[in-house]
């Protein structure tokens, strides 16, 4: 995974380690924290977390049917945020009159979410 893409506070699958949550960031490893502790990763041990319908409802996303045949999780900071799942495309997030978003990730979700509102997504895994 690239660490690149990571903020603090993002959440990340870490080999043999389980779900940690992003504590500080290096060029090479991630320190993180899970239920065991404060731990480090070097970046080949850490890979990013799918975007599934559990995930989703964990992130407090409201489930419902879309018109079109997918499902719709929409949750509200100033205005409801959706996002849809393509069967073509995997996740994404519909951008009115443009190329919709593929959110593939947890902290792809994660990043957009606060780019967008400048809030963090609170998640309750």
């Amino acid at each position: 995974m690239n660490i690149s893409e990571l903020r603090i506070g993002n959440y990340v699958q870490v080999i043999h380690k389980g779900i940690g949550k992003v504590v500080a960031i290096f060029k090479d490893h991630i320190q993180f924290e899970n239920t065991l502790g404060i731990s480090q990763a070097e970046d080949t041990n850490i890979e990013p977390i799918p975007l599934t319908p559990d995930i989703l409802d964990k992130c407090g996303f409201e489930r419902g049917e879309a018109p079109w045949g997918g499902y719709l999780f929409s949750i509200s900071y100033e205005e409801k945020i959706r996002i849809v799942r393509d069967e073509m495309m995997g996740w994404t997030w519909p951008l009115y009159g443009t190329t919709p978003v593929i959110v593939r990730y947890l902290h792809q979700l994660q990043n957009l979410i606060h780019a967008l509102t400048g809030k963090e997504l609170e998640i309750n895994l």
